[in-house]
């Protein structure tokens, strides 16, 4: 696998992202489970539009996804200057953080699997601040365990969690985050995934799903702000990394009704930028619990 990293990362972005839209192509056919779980997402995000719409959006979800992929790969044997010149980085954003940090203030980091999410890890984990991200890992044990030193390449702390479904955030893992965010550091999550065996119910593009109450509870808990952070893919192979106003914890990690206002107020941001570029979404499981055309084609 090292081999074929050095490999693909030596292949310029003018050549790459095309071959990267062909693999994706390529996985849209071959994927049917993945594709159909893509499929009800984007119905539930961009309502009922033309089939051949949905169908280029479905498309360019897995198109995104090879590229992200494809970044990964590069990453490596890119210099920071380099990552630095085709980043547009959001620093009155990063500012509102390093207020924060510097009132020892714990933030919790929520993104999702949007965009070039992993060009977040590249930029934020050297600009001096302790930043950790909790990494789910997957089946088979070789690629995640290859994906995550990827990610960790540029010196970014990482805590495991296991990807079990309906195991949700084990209790080793839950104790060294809670310690991080007491202690005023930032702790990244990707929130956009159930993986918790209960889940709070809310509204996400005006549709009842269930999503994990950990990123609330933990925030709760600790009295730690909440940033959102997504990393837009642009044209010409630049990203725009922008954060969110901090969203300050109201009541109690016990109270199902504070848990649920405060996981309302995340998911709407993801609502902000998943609508604007919906092919961005490269979450490849279902979100929303229906049966409705999940056997179709987009």
């Amino acid at each position: 696998m090292g081999v074929l990293r050095v490999f693909i990362g030596r292949i310029p972005p003018l050549i790459g992202n095309p071959i990267a839209d062909r693999l994706g192509d390529l996985a849209y056919h071959v994927a049917t489970r993945s594709r159909r779980a893509v499929i009800s997402n984007m119905r539930h995000v961009m309502g009922p539009v033309p089939r051949p719409k949905l169908k280029r959006t479905v498309r360019g979800v897995f198109r995104s996804l090879m590229r992200n992929y494809y970044d990964l790969c590069r990453a490596p044997d890119m210099t920071n200057e380099q990552i630095d010149r085709v980043t547009d980085f959001d620093m009155q954003g990063w500012g509102r953080i390093v207020e924060l940090h510097n009132q020892k203030r714990g933030v919790v980091l929520v993104t999702g699997h949007f965009g070039a999410f992993d060009v977040i890890t590249q930029v934020i984990s050297r600009r001096g601040l302790p930043v950790t991200f909790l990494i789910a890992q997957f089946k088979p044990t070789w690629l995640s365990d290859f994906i995550t030193d990827l990610r960790a390449d540029r010196g970014l702390n990482l805590i495991p969690v296991d990807e079990v479904e309906g195991s949700g955030l084990n209790i080793g893992a839950l104790k060294r985050s809670i310690t991080l965010l007491r202690s005023g550091e930032i702790l990244g999550v990707v929130a956009d995934r159930n993986m918790e065996q209960r889940g709070v119910t809310i509204k996400f593009f005006g549709h009842d799903t269930v999503v994990a109450p950990g990123v609330a509870k933990m925030a709760l808990r600790t009295r730690s702000v909440i940033v959102t952070g997504f990393c837009h893919r642009l044209p010409g192979n630049r990203y725009d990394l922008i954060f969110g106003e901090p969203i300050e914890p109201v009541g109690s990690a016990s109270n199902e009704d504070d848990i649920k206002a405060l996981l309302t107020q995340i998911f709407s941001r993801f609502e902000r930028h998943i609508g604007r570029n919906p092919e961005q979404w490269v979450l490849l499981q279902p979100v929303w619990p229906t049966d409705e055309g999940s056997g179709a084609r987009g």
